[in-house]
């Protein structure tokens, strides 16, 4: 920070009240930096002057910024306020400067300076080796001793303003460069200057609005830096290092106005790490404050206690010193932290010494004005019972109709009860007991208007197993106390319907409440003790509060289900940003070793930004813990400063090597030019071309961050139409294609190739055709295997290495966190013992027999259970004088737990049976689901429960899943979606990309379900109803698939494609034809280009660049697939043939 600035902050921070104390500790921070380099400097100064070297102690002190001018700016006006507030606040501001040292220094410039000094000796020789900067700075300090010097006012003058121009100039350039390190530096040392004209001019206007925005784009990147910074010192739990960061971060958002540029989610993330530090510098505050206060305490201890050993204190000491104590005992408990027992037994002797001894001088007195205070008081209570018995019956009118004024129902049910005990004999009174029942009602209708809360708890302990005799019973009062529960209740289920910033942890900790009665209390002697909490428990005999609280759980249920996947993506998000990060890392590694970049790693900004985008989407998430969310997002921001690291470094280096290659491509123009004979000047143009081209393919093969800057660029392209010129000068040669048809293999076609590019006539067209050939050469390297993982497979070169390595395979070893999940899918809920039931309404009718009925039973629903329901049935068999019955009557009780409207809930069927015929409702006809029996039988079985592993392939069990017709298709697609994700998340282990069929299904289900669905959805079915039937027509189109087949069959392919060659076959003409050596094969490939990317295609789907190199591949594919086909008994082309079955996608 400039200091004019920083002085203007600290002013700023003095004159304002509200300046936080982070301000404070940035401020500070900054203002020890400036007084310890002075201090530095002046040590330095003050060596030279005592070893004789004047002139070297002048030009240090002098150097921008000047250590005398320094000091006279941080002795400001509140330099004095200043250093008070950061002593108080415990800041450090720098070391103090000794006396004797400043004043040696002032001493150099009140010695007499005459033309044969040493520093005029020095001025001359450097103004005539014309060194304008070192003559400036000497005439500065020959004027600062001698101001009336008029050659050397001259001087000095003329160069200022000479020097000041070229600077000026030099910062244009500067900016035309994009070296932006290079013109911060020289606008500090312009502006840090004392110049005879001060800068102005355009150029100058142009260069400050330039540093504003350079200072502000990088003040906007510390900002992000500042967050990781902080985030370390929370982790060390270090509010100290922090505060100073925070200020950092205030100045800056204001210094450059960004606040209203900051993510919402980082502001939030600045408040809260500054509140976390504010807070803790508020408690270290607060025991300095009882330190000095202690520290206090105890000397006036020691003085009252030397005071009193010297003897003579009077009546008033000592009444001053108890008026002290006091004071003292009143501070203590106003600063409201604990004391030690030391510190207040020393309190309460001395209180206790003082007392007494005021006591002892003061005893007679004392004694009569208690007498006196004793008579007044009785006095007193005489005429305020006669009043109370003249106006009892007016008293109790007002006390009835004041119960409700205090502002809560417990205070109100307090007064209740303190009326119903002073006033027992005035409840026949018509008016009094108006007000009494009014104030019942109102009550408890007040206790059940706000939500959970402390008020609520409060009112509901009071009354608890409390009676109001004799207006309400016991039982009375816990009716109306299930009324206000029961409101609770609505109150929850209202703001979780409608109030979108509802927490649902409000909710579940409200549900808790009625989990358990409360521990019973007991005395010493064991007997009951009131209770001390609510017992909520109770309430849930309530039907009304029963019926509410099932709701708020299924409502909580589902929420719990949509929090579930947010928090599995939040995960998932979390690593990805942590291998991210590593991959980053590892890839900065590498540059700085090997100085080859990753471009993988340098393309991921747009990666970064959805990375970014997507975890602020879990700011204030009920399923994600803030921690949690703090964590990811300093993660992320941690992330992003070492991607721009890593950037910024490359960025660099790729500047240097583009300059280095111009400054070769100029000196052999230089050297072209320079040359005597023709052929002399064809060799240097030819070895220009290689440098440019150089310079072509770094550029067109890099990152953003490695691109040629402008400049750059305008000197490349110089450097080109200065070789064309050259070239067109030596006049037209004849063209030399023959040798392309005649060549054998790749080398013997490049080799071809260069030598017509050599042929300085040849035409400007063909020229640049060849060069992007040529720049593209190394797409047909084949050393190590790169042109099979770049023709046979799209996606990550690893696969490729995978394939080779055989580390792709169909079904892992080890397969413990797959038998976990699809555990997990089968129990939760328990899938597998599903019930299906048909709910009948029954009716008697009679028969032709006396007492003999026949059963009518009338449909009414489907019905589906977990586990089959229990059945209980009880007859009276006695009549009423035990004599035994006929044809007793019998009651029949289903119980169960159904699948009702969409969640699970209890239900019970109660027939009334007599004489062969039955009355109500009854649930018959019970059956396992098939999706219960296909679920035990096939997809259970495939689960072995010792190894706790999956027995088989996952694809042979999705092919079993989707085969079956028996399961509702909705069952079906929702355990079709959750094994192929589970066999994404290891797609290397499963193969899982090696079956086209399993991914397209996959990609058309993901197409018609667009909500994800839940695994009891199946039982929902007119919910449901149209999904359904799309799943059912959709699995009717596939019928049965064969993705293990087809998987298998392609690792098989794969394999087989390790040992293929790839042979010159033919080359692609000025016009485009393809020109092939021999018969046209059935799969080749050549150089495409589409939009500025080029690239190896298929002949089959690309036309080639002009001058491209054919190759095939040796066996030939078709072979290499007929034989897998064999091997594999399939029929040829089953899965894909020679155009499509290469390449295999492995993008995803």
């Amino acid at each position: 920070m400039n200091i004019d600035r920083l002085i203007d902050r600290i002013e700023k921070a003095l004159r304002e009240e509200g300046t936080t104390d982070p301000v404070f500790h940035a401020l500070a921070k900054e203002y020890a930096k400036y007084r310890t380099q002075i201090d530095e400097r002046l040590e330095h100064c003050v060596t030279l002057i005592r070893s004789g070297k004047d002139f070297a102690a002048r030009e240090l002190a002098e150097q921008p910024p000047d250590v005398l001018t320094l000091m006279e700016k941080l002795s400001f006006a509140n330099d004095g306020k200043w250093r008070k507030s950061c002593e108080e606040k415990g800041l450090y501001v720098g070391p103090t400067w000794a006396d004797e040292h400043v004043d040696l220094l002032n001493g150099l410039y009140d010695k007499e300076i005459t033309e044969d000094s040493p520093l005029f000796r020095e001025y001359r020789t450097a103004a005539r080796s014309r060194d304008q900067e070192k003559t400036f700075k000497i005439l500065k300090m020959i004027l600062k001793a001698n101001p009336d010097h008029g050659a050397a006012k001259r001087h000095f003058g003329q160069l200022s303003v000479k020097i000041l121009e070229d600077k000026v100039k030099e910062l244009t350039a500067l900016i035309a460069g994009g070296r932006e390190a290079e013109f911060l530096d020289l606008m500090i040392d312009i502006e840090d200057t004392d110049w005879v004209v001060q800068p102005k001019g355009e150029q100058w206007e142009n260069a400050l609005a330039v540093r504003e925005g350079v200072e502000r784009r990088n003040a906007k990147s510390r900002l992000e830096q500042i967050l990781v910074e902080i985030a370390s010192y929370r982790a060390a739990d270090d509010w100290k290092g922090s505060l100073a960061l925070i200020g950092e971060f205030f100045n800056l958002a204001q210094e450059h106005s960004l606040e209203t540029e900051l993510a919402a989610d980082d502001i939030n993330v600045y408040n809260e790490y500054k509140e976390w530090a504010e807070e803790l510098a508020e408690d270290a505050k607060s025991e300095r404050e009882l330190e000095a206060m202690i520290s206090r305490f105890k000397n006036r201890l020691a003085e009252m206690h030397q005071g009193e050993t010297q003897g003579g204190k009077t009546l008033e000491v000592y009444s001053e010193e108890q008026n002290e104590l006091r004071k003292f005992r009143q501070e203590f408990q106003d600063i409201g932290k604990s004391l030690s027992a030391e510190i207040m037994m020393d309190l309460q002797k001395a209180e206790t010494h003082v007392k007494n001894r005021i006591l002892r001088l003061h005893g007679k007195t004392k004694r009569m004005w208690m007498a006196g205070v004793f008579a007044f008081v009785m006095v007193a209570i005489g005429a305020v019972t006669g009043l109370w018995w003249l106006k009892g019956f007016w008293d109790a009118r007002s006390a009835a109709e004041a119960v409700l004024e205090v502002p809560n129902p417990t205070q109100q049910w307090e007064k209740l009860a303190a009326f119903l005990g002073n006033y027992p004999d005035y409840l026949d009174d018509v008016e009094v007991r108006k007000h009494i029942d009014q104030a019942v009602d109102e009550i408890f209708r007040d206790a059940g208007t706000n939500l959970v809360s402390e008020s609520q708890d409060e009112f509901l302990l009071k009354t608890q197993d409390k009676a109001l005799f004799p207006i309400l019973k016991k039982e009375d009062v816990e009716r109306k106390r299930a009324s206000v529960v029961a409101l609770m209740c609505g109150k929850i289920l209202e703001d979780m319907d409608n109030d979108p910033n509802f927490q649902t942890r409000d909710a579940s900790r409200f549900l808790e409440l009625f989990e358990s009665a409360p521990r019973s209390r007991t005395d010493d002697q064991g007997n009951a003790l009131p209770l001390n909490e609510v017992d909520y428990y109770r309430f849930q005999d309530n039907k009304v509060v029963l019926d509410k609280l099932q709701e708020i759980a299924a409502f909580l249920a589902r929420i719990d289900d949509t929090n579930d996947r947010k928090s599995d993506r939040f995960n998932k998000l979390k690593k990805e940003v942590l291998t991210f990060d590593a991959k980053v890392l590892r890839a900065w590694t590498e540059f700085r070793d090997s100085g080859k970049p990753d471009h993988g790693i340098l393309s991921q900004e747009k990666y970064l930004d959805e990375l970014d985008d997507e975890t602020r989407g879990f700011s204030g998430s009920d399923a994600i813990d803030p921690n949690d969310y703090r964590e990811i997002r300093d993660a992320i921001r941690q992330l992003k400063q070492t991607w721009k690291g890593y950037s910024k470094e490359v960025e660099n280096k790729s500047g240097s090597s583009y300059d280095n290659l111009l400054d070769r491509a100029d000196k052999l123009l230089t050297e072209s030019r320079k040359a005597s004979s023709r052929e002399d000047k064809l060799n240097y143009l030819r070895q220009m071309s290689g440098e440019l081209a150089k310079i072509t393919e770094l550029n067109r093969s890099s990152t953003e961050q490695e691109r040629i800057s402008s400049a750059q660029d305008r000197e490349f392209k110089e450097l080109v139409q200065a070789q064309k010129e050259s070239i067109s000068a030596l006049g037209e040669l004849g063209q030399v294609e023959g040798d392309l048809g005649k060549a054998q293999n790749l080398n013997e076609y490049f080799f071809a190739l260069e030598k017509l590019l050599k042929n300085d006539a040849l035409e400007k067209t063909k020229s640049g055709l060849i060069r992007e050939v040529l720049a593209h050469r190394k797409k047909f390297s084949n050393e190590k295997g790169e042109m099979r993982s770049r023709l046979f497979i799209e996606g990550p070169v690893e696969i490729w290495e995978k394939v080779e390595a055989g580390e792709i395979s169909l079904e892992p070893e080890e397969s413990r966190s797959e038998f976990d999940h699809i555990m997990g899918l089968l129990s939760r809920p328990d899938l597998r013992n599903i019930w299906s039931y048909k709910l009948v309404e029954c009716s008697p009718q009679k028969t032709g027999q006396s007492g003999v009925y026949m059963t009518n039973r009338k449909p009414m629903m489907s019905l589906y259970a977990y586990g089959p329901i229990k059945e209980e049935e009880v007859a009276q068999k006695f009549d009423a004088q035990g004599q035994p019955v006929a044809n007793p009557v019998k009651t029949r009780v289903q119980v169960g737990e159904f699948h009702w409207n969409g969640k699970v809930e209890g239900r019970e069927f109660v027939t009334t049976v007599f004489g062969g015929g039955a009355k109500g409702l009854a649930a018959e006809d019970g059956e396992l689901t098939p999706e219960s029996a296909f679920l035990q039988q096939q997809i259970e079985r495939r689960l072995d429960p010792n190894t706790k592993s999956v027995a088989g392939p996952l694809m042979e069990m999705l092919e079993v899943v989707i085969a079956e017709q028996s399961i509702s298709p909705l069952l079906k697609a929702y355990f079709h979606r959750e094994i192929v994700e589970l066999m994404k998340k290891k797609p290397a282990s499963w193969g899982v990309a090696l079956s086209n069929q399993l991914l397209n299904d996959y990609e058309s289900l993901l197409g018609k379900v667009k909500i994800r669905i839940r695994p009891t959805d199946w039982m929902d079915k007119k919910m449901n109803e149209t999904l359904e039937k799309s799943l059912a027509q959709f699995y009717q189109e596939i019928k049965k698939r064969d993705y293990f087949p087809e998987a298998k069959f392609t690792l098989g392919v794969l394999e087989s494609l390790q040992k293929v060659d790839f042979p010159y076959i033919g080359h692609v003409d000025l016009q485009g034809t393809n020109r092939f050596r021999n018969a046209e094969p059935d799969l080749f490939w050549g150089i495409s280009q589409s939009e500025g990317t080029y690239k190896l295609s298929k002949g089959s789907i690309s036309s080639f660049i002009p001058y491209s190199p054919l190759v095939g591949t040796n066996p030939a594919i078709g072979s290499i697939l007929a034989q897998n086909y064999t091997k594999s008994n399939l029929s040829n082309g089953k899965f894909g043939g020679v155009d499509d079955f290469l390449p295999v996608d492995f993008s995803n």
